[in-house]
């Protein structure tokens, strides 16, 4: 894989996997979890333990074996076989907006609010209809459910332009910069387009989280996740983000269509990464909250950052 902005050593899936200590133990661990979750959440019902045993063992031996492409197909096989894929239903998508519009809204600023990256547009949906602000969408694609929402969605170049002159009071980067092939420039971008004094509010995946942090109050699955994430060096943290970033992404959310893949360049920093950053390019970081593992089939280590220009 390629260098990253933040390291020169990118490792590949398949030489995370040939891991032999506690980084497959985690994996192998966490890929039971999910895939449990999964089960239970499509089909109501949490697999035999031998079953999940034997998917993660099949999934991970896939990883070490075959090229990129291939595993990717084969690994969502085994799902769909095992009928535990996300619908992405209404309902399902609704409830992730609603984690984190809560999550969000203490720290927004209006009367205007820009959604940058903003996939589905829930989000925004929900700042607009349930506080009033005047929110704009942008993103590289222009999600279906965009038009239902009634907002104003802008298009961001290939680039990562984005081709607006107003400037907004809330800059949303909702899991964004990790996405971004340059997430320096995208953070630039949102600056430009927020008001001097305004905020950007930033979500992450982040690694180098120490045993000490503490993350508000949780599941036990949220808890014992975090537990044993921060297990782990800050090097391993970082490889398990790599693995799970790429498994949501690529496995889960599968599409054989080259250009509807999910970009992944894993663009992964500490907190403490992040803030010299922010600082760098003129911001204070006013807040940092430690989110964990607060989306149940996503399992990253989320920080909250909310920046003032």
């Amino acid at each position: 894989m390629k260098p990253t902005p933040f390291t020169d050593y990118q490792p590949s899936i398949s030489e995370i996997v040939r891991d032999s200590g506690r980084l497959q133990a985690y994996i192998s661990t966490l890929l039971g979890v999910t895939l449990q979750l999964l089960r239970k959440q499509e089909q109501g019902r949490m697999p035999e333990t031998a079953e999940a045993e034997a998917m993660v063992a099949s999934i991970l031996d896939h990883a070490h074996v075959f090229p990129l492409p291939i595993y990717e197909t084969r690994a969502h096989d085994i799902l769909r076989r095992a009928h535990i894929l996300p619908q992405d239903t209404p309902h399902s998508l609704q409830e992730r907006a609603n984690r984190i519009y809560h999550q969000i809204t203490p720290y927004v600023q209006g009367p205007s609010v820009l959604d940058l990256g903003c996939g589905d547009g829930r989000v925004g949906e929900w700042l607009a209809q349930r506080d009033g602000l005047d929110v704009v969408l942008a993103d590289i694609y222009q999600h279906a459910h965009i038009d239902e929402t009634g907002l104003r969605f802008v298009r961001v170049h290939s680039n990562g332009t984005v081709p607006d002159t107003r400037q907004y009071d809330t800059t949303l980067l909702l899991t964004v910069l990790h996405h971004s092939d340059d997430p320096l420039k995208t953070l630039g971008q949102a600056k430009q387009r927020t008001k001097p004094g305004g905020k950007i509010v930033v979500i992450e995946s982040v690694f180098g989280i120490d045993k000490a942090v503490q993350e508000p109050n949780g599941d036990a699955y949220a808890q014992e996740n975090a537990r044993r994430f921060k297990a782990l060096s800050p090097e391993e943290q970082r490889q398990a983000n790599i693995f799970f970033d790429h498994f949501y992404n690529r496995v889960i959310h599968f599409s054989p269509d080259p250009a509807k893949k999910v970009n992944v360049p894993f663009n992964f920093n500490t907190p403490e990464g992040w803030k010299a950053i922010f600082e760098e390019h003129g911001f204070q970081q006013e807040r940092l909250v430690y989110l964990g593992f607060d989306q149940p089939v996503v399992p990253e280590y989320h920080t909250l950052h909310v920046l003032r220009i």
